[in-house]
């Protein structure tokens, strides 16, 4: 099914308008929110959507291949280990600071994962 737009809401102060655009395909749906600083003319909103409209339908008919090849298994783990270590290091300063119980559920359960899989990472700590 072809996209369509419907204007939903128009927000008018002292020297801006703003315009907030719902755009669907039927299945897919998302709003935009044009802004406008001055007077526009008639046909501002029209042509704007008209525009983002061939947009949407050319992406849809656009079959993109990178050509990258997705990640190794060890860079996602990594990736992985090095965003909950963070997330603990963060709970431990809490804790610190009196916010979050050293019992802390969360805080535990990532002590013990983290300590699972330190032997591979320690060296790049």
């Amino acid at each position: 099914m072809a996209w369509t737009g419907e204007v939903i809401d128009v927000k008018k102060n002292i020297d801006t308008i703003l315009v907030t655009v719902r755009y669907t395909d039927g299945v897919k749906t998302f709003d935009e929110v044009y802004k406008s600083y001055n007077a526009p003319d008639a046909e501002w909103i029209p042509r704007t959507v008209k525009e983002r409209i061939l947009q949407l339908d050319g992406v849809d008919k656009v079959s993109i291949s990178t050509g990258i090849p997705s990640q190794p298994t060890d860079v996602t783990e990594k990736n992985l280990f090095f965003t909950r270590l963070r997330k603990y290091e963060r709970l431990v300063q809490l804790v610190s600071i009196g916010l979050v119980p050293a019992d802390n559920a969360t805080l535990l359960s990532l002590k013990t994962w983290l300590s699972s899989k330190i032997a591979t990472y320690i060296d790049e700590v």
